[in-house]
């Protein structure tokens, strides 16, 4: 961490320093800081004072989740974290580097605060054309940022144009399921409510994936991410993410 970030001002005119350490009282947030600082090596000290090391981080330990917390924007834009958008950036930017299934979940869970992942998505994933590797997390990743950053906010402003219409409004492409059985038998899943029932949610619309980042295969692919318009009795209003791999028909 950059020592520098201790006088920084953080909340109703207190430093970092003065919150942490000399506020009367501390919250849940202000109290899980203050025992990340007690972890966190100095970035003005050898060896971490070397910008060499920034660059050698993801390489000598890919899933060590190694951030640090500064104040500019320097190079290594993911790994430095100064807001909570920059602390999403670095776990997404970590995620791409994920290729066992349960833990790829595991990690999606931190980087996408809007989605809800069902628990069938893990054996969905053992479906996906090509087992998750960096080029093509790459594309599943930017898939679940659109789901994610700008499907809550396409649907609250144009639910009442339809399906299509908002999916046509994302970044990446998307269509609803046009087949009411195969929405019936086979996108149909159950999710606990806030009374603690099971209720049926529809999976329908999705997004397609096509491998664009894997040069080395030519092969066309079929997979697909499908969900669920976020209920507000479920999981509090969340995209119901239900299937990540092979399309289903």
């Amino acid at each position: 961490m950059d020592d520098d970030l201790y006088d920084v001002e953080i909340f109703d005119g207190e430093s970092l320093e003065e919150l942490v350490y000399y506020s009367d009282g501390k919250d849940d947030a202000t109290w899980l800081l203050s025992k990340m600082l007690e972890v966190c090596k100095s970035s003005n000290e050898a060896p971490y004072s070397s910008v060499e090391v920034y660059s050698k981080i993801e390489v000598d330990d890919p899933y060590s989740d190694t951030t640090l917390l500064c104040l500019g924007e320097l190079e290594r834009k993911p790994l430095f974290i100064n807001n909570i958008n920059k602390w999403k950036d670095a776990h997404r930017y970590y995620l791409h580097l994920c290729y066992d299934n349960e833990q790829f979940i595991n990690r999606a869970k931190l980087c996408f605060e809007n989605l809800f992942f069902h628990e069938r998505v893990l054996d969905s994933l053992k479906t996906l054309s090509v087992p998750l590797c960096n080029e093509y997390n790459r594309e599943i990743i930017m898939h679940l940022i659109a789901l994610n950053d700008e499907l809550p906010l396409i649907y609250k402003n144009y639910h009442h144009e339809g399906d299509q219409s908002m999916l046509d409004r994302l970044p990446v492409k998307a269509s609803p399921e046009r087949k009411p059985k195969v929405v019936a038998k086979q996108l149909t899943f159950k999710f606990e409510n806030n009374s603690g029932f099971l209720e049926e949610v529809k999976c329908g619309p999705h997004t397609k994936l096509k491998g664009e980042f894997i040069t080395a295969s030519a092969e066309y692919l079929q997979d697909r991410i499908y969900f669920g318009w976020g209920k507000d009795n479920i999981q509090d209003g969340k995209i119901l993410v239900a299937h990540i791999g092979k399309h289903r028909d």
